[in-house]
């Protein structure tokens, strides 16, 4: 029969190894729990390449880089300004041309309109013994015969023979109102009746005397204007022009 004292012995001894082989084994399996827990393979975000060039080589990056817009200036349009007119200086009037066109043109007699161009002088600030040029030309088509030149009365009109002979209407002197003035000038044209030119010299003071109509007084001078009469001739008519006098 058996020691049960060998028997107890023994079987704490198998106990013990049991005991041992557990440990052993859970410490193994906590190693290897701990290693693969070591190499798992759990992705990682990844890291952005290097931006770094190597000469001689080119890279280009995953996305198009947007580059700032360059720095432009719009150019402004220039507009052209017009800079404002210079306003001309005054300038002085044009001296005093021969009037070619009578102040009144009455007594055409044979013709609808006087076929001749006349200048006389503008008759303003006149002195006595003041000779007036007179110039007759022919228009196309006409002839110039000659003038005759009447000092008389102003604001009056003259159409007629009669209005211009002092014993008829006394408008006209009758006499030259001074030594150096005329009454009355006649100027005949020469072939080819182109042209005809004269002067009449105007005279200052009163002329009085008898006439068909009665005593006439005619008094020319400052403050009493007075008229230069022609009567001008052309083929197979005559006309009256009028030219009032202003005496300074």
């Amino acid at each position: 029969m058996r020691n049960p004292k060998i028997l107890i012995a023994v079987g704490a001894a198998i106990v013990l190894v049991a005991l041992l082989v557990v440990v052993t084994r859970s410490a193994s399996t906590s190693t290897s729990i701990a290693a693969g827990t070591t190499g798992s393979t759990t992705p990682l975000a990844s890291a952005p390449e290097s931006s770094t060039v190597v000469p001689g080589t080119t890279t280009a990056s995953a996305t198009s880089p947007t580059s700032a817009p360059p720095n432009v200036q719009t150019p402004v349009p220039t507009v052209a300004t017009t800079p404002p007119p210079i306003s001309a200086p005054p300038s002085a009037p044009p001296p005093s041309a021969p009037v070619s066109v009578p102040t009144t043109r009455t007594g055409v007699y044979g013709a609808d309109h006087i076929p001749l161009t006349v200048s006389v002088p503008p008759l303003s600030g006149v002195h006595d013994g003041q000779e007036i040029p007179i110039k007759v030309l022919s228009q196309p088509g006409s002839s110039a015969y000659g003038f005759d030149a009447f000092l008389c009365k102003g604001g009056t009109s003259y159409t007629t023979d009669a209005d211009v002979r002092p014993t008829e209407t006394g408008k006209c002197v009758s006499k030259p109102l001074s030594a150096n003035s005329d009454r009355y000038k006649e100027v005949a044209a020469a072939p080819p009746y182109q042209r005809v030119e004269g002067s009449f010299r105007v005279g200052v003071g009163t002329d009085t005397f008898k006439s068909m109509v009665g005593d006439a007084t005619v008094t020319c001078g400052p403050g009493n204007p007075c008229t230069l009469v022609l009567k001008v001739q052309f083929p197979n008519g005559y006309g009256f022009l009028q030219y009032p006098i202003v005496y300074g």
